[in-house]
C-alpha cells in the first residue's frame, strides 16, 4: 500500500482500536498515526505543503519521545508551518543528527538513500536532499563512501553541539 504522506509503496497500516485512526509505517516518514479526517484533507494539498508534513513526521519520530499523531488540520498548520521556511543550515544540521545518532562514535558510516532520508533534511524530494549532501561535503562536515554518510571531526563536533541544545519536539493529540 502506499503511505498517506509521502505516497511511497510499501508503507504497512493498521488501525488504531476505538478510534478512527490509523497507525502507518513507513519507511520514509517514519511510524505515525493519523485520523481519516485529515487524510480526506490532506489529499488537497500540493507537493510542497505535504513535504511539510512528513518533515514532521519523520523528524519526530526519530527525535521525539512519543508517536507522532497527525488530525486536526487548522491545528496542524501551525506544527509543520515551520518546516517550510527552514534554511540551508537548519537542513544540514538535521542530517548532522540523524547520522550522528546512528554513529557510535567519529568514522563510523551510516547508510544513506536520499529516497528514504530526504525527509530528514526538511526538503520536498530527494534531489534537494543530495544537493544539501554535497554541500555538507564541499565544506567539510561529511564525507561519503558507497551509499553511506561518515560525519568528519567537524560534522561530528557541530553535531554534538546541536544535541546538546536539541528541543525534543512537541507532537498533537489527534482530533
Amino acid at each position: 500500500m502506499k503511505c498517506s504522506l509521502c505516497e511511497k509503496e510499501g508503507a504497512k497500516e493498521s488501525p488504531v482500536s476505538g478510534e478512527d485512526a490509523t497507525l502507518i509505517n513507513c519507511e520514509v516518514c517514519g511510524n505515525y498515526e493519523i485520523d481519516g479526517f485529515f487524510r480526506e484533507a490532506y489529499e488537497q494539498k500540493d507537493t510542497l505543503e505535504k513535504a511539510k508534513y512528513f518533515a514532521f513526521t519523520r523528524e519526530i519520530f526519530e527525535f521525539g519521545d512519543e508517536l507522532p499523531k497527525i488530525g486536526d488540520p487548522a491545528k496542524m498548520e501551525s506544527l509543520v508551518e515551520p518546516y517550510a521556511s527552514k534554511t540551508t543550515d537548519e537542513k544540514i544540521d538535521n542530517m548532522l543528527l540523524y547520522v550522528k545518532k546512528r554513529s557510535k562514535f567519529l568514522g563510523e558510516s551510516v547508510e544513506w538513500d536520499d529516497e528514504i532520508n530526504y525527509p530528514i533534511t526538511y526538503s520536498p524530494n530527494p534531489i534537494e536532499t543530495k544537493e544539501l549532501r554535497d554541500h555538507a561535503r564541499e565544506i567539510g562536515l561529511i564525507r561519503e563512501e558507497e551509499g553511506k554518510v561518515i560525519l568528519k571531526k567537524p560534522g561530528w563536533d557541530r553535531a554534538v553541539e546541536l544535541n546538546e541544545k536539541k528541543v525534543t519536539p512537541k507532537i498533537m493529540v489527534l482530533g
